[in-house]
């Protein structure tokens, strides 16, 4: 109930302007459909991504895939989203090509599947040049997933 009453409030406050986002950011967020946002290269940094988030998670609740791809988002915002999106239990694509993520941000995002093994997270053209880190990074989000399941 006191969630339900957050979630009421705060969109209150989108609606009457008194939280500011970007129009077309809320726009595109309140496009059907409830299981998908597409947000892709609409020059989103890092300092928008924390009421983005906030709307996605309290606006569609069951989404399934975010695009985010060619936006201006590096490690800090992938770290934000990872913590965002965290509690989204049918989040299963997550679209962040072509952003400016390097290798913190990669396992900050990949920390998500810890909880949601199926998630699909696309994350090519960023800055993450060596494929062994990447793999790296791949192979301890895996490791992660097996600990929570034992």
């Amino acid at each position: 109930m006191r969630n339900q009453q957050k979630r009421l409030r705060y969109l209150y406050l989108i609606d009457t302007g008194e939280v500011s986002m970007r129009q077309d950011i809320q726009d595109k967020i309140k496009l059907p459909p409830d299981f998908q946002v597409n947000l892709s290269n609409m020059g989103i940094e890092d300092h928008e991504l924390e009421e983005i988030a906030k709307e996605i998670v309290l606006r569609k609740p069951n989404i399934k895939d975010i695009f985010l791809d060619k936006n201006k988002i590096s490690d800090d915002g992938a770290e934000i989203l990872a913590k965002s999106f965290s509690g989204l239990k049918h989040l299963s694509g997550l679209n962040l090509q072509f952003n400016a993520i390097d290798a913190r941000g990669a396992a900050a995002i990949f920390s998500l599947t810890a909880t949601k093994p199926h998630l699909i997270i696309a994350l090519h053209g960023n800055r993450i040049i060596d494929t062994g880190a990447m793999r790296a990074i791949e192979d301890a989000a895996t490791r992660e997933k097996t600990k929570k399941k034992f």
